[in-house]
């Protein structure tokens, strides 16, 4: 199914970053590493799908959004320099490629506000993509 190969693609490429840091998918089980040590929440959050009027494909488009959860005191610099991280990783207009399906980053990375969130500081990292799927 295209979906699970676009997740699988930009999330190989989100495992790939280092330093690597903890990372919580999806409906797996996980456990948050101590408070003072940083993880991340990973999410594919989709868009309606495009459909040309002309022809059988379509376009899946939508956002990985990576939720920094950082321990909180330590101002934003910690959050900041992992989402520029992201940013680097995956810039405007490189693909990945899983299953035959290429997907593509369709606009520059964007960062959100933090925020506490329980016992962390979670910043939100989205970045956007665009797979066109072919029948």
């Amino acid at each position: 199914m295209s979906v699970i190969a676009i997740r699988a693609a930009l999330e190989t490429r989100l495992s790939s970053i280092t330093p690597s840091i903890a990372c919580a998918y999806e409906n797996v089980a996980f456990t948050p590493p101590a408070a003072s040590v940083p993880y991340q929440r990973c999410f594919l959050m989709l868009a309606s799908p495009w459909n040309p009027e002309a022809g059988s494909g379509h376009q899946i488009r939508g956002y990985l959004q990576v939720n920094l959860c950082f321990p909180q005191g330590q101002g934003p610099g910690p959050t900041e320099a992992r989402a520029l991280l992201i940013k680097n990783a995956f810039p405007k207009a490189s693909s990945y490629v899983n299953g035959g399906v290429i997907v593509t980053i369709s606009g520059i990375v964007a960062k959100g506000n933090g925020s506490p969130d329980g016992s962390v500081f979670m910043t939100p990292v989205k970045i956007p993509f665009v797979a066109n799927m072919f029948s």
